[in-house]
């Protein structure tokens, strides 16, 4: 479940929009794992890209207490906030 919970939080990690005025719904959300998750801390490193045209990809290498354990993808939609 922690894991998990970090994985969903790809996409904000390395974003670097203002979220007063855009928004960036995550379309697709991935982990590729290593192993099992070992001990209760999970570390997280994301990157973002972003497009013009509104699509988006964040990345990030994720960590446990005993070294790199996977990496996790999002897929983003950008959009301008209406209201």
């Amino acid at each position: 479940t922690r894991l998990a919970t970090i994985v969903d939080f790809t996409s904000g990690t390395a974003n670097y929009m203002d979220f007063m005025t855009h928004v960036m719904p995550n379309a697709d959300v991935s982990a590729h794992l290593l192993r099992p998750l070992r001990g209760e801390w999970v570390g997280i490193k994301g990157a973002c890209m972003v497009e013009r045209d509104g699509v988006a990809i964040s990345e990030a290498a994720l960590w446990d207490e005993s070294g790199r354990l996977g990496t996790a993808s999002a897929a983003l939609v950008v959009d301008r906030r209406t209201s």
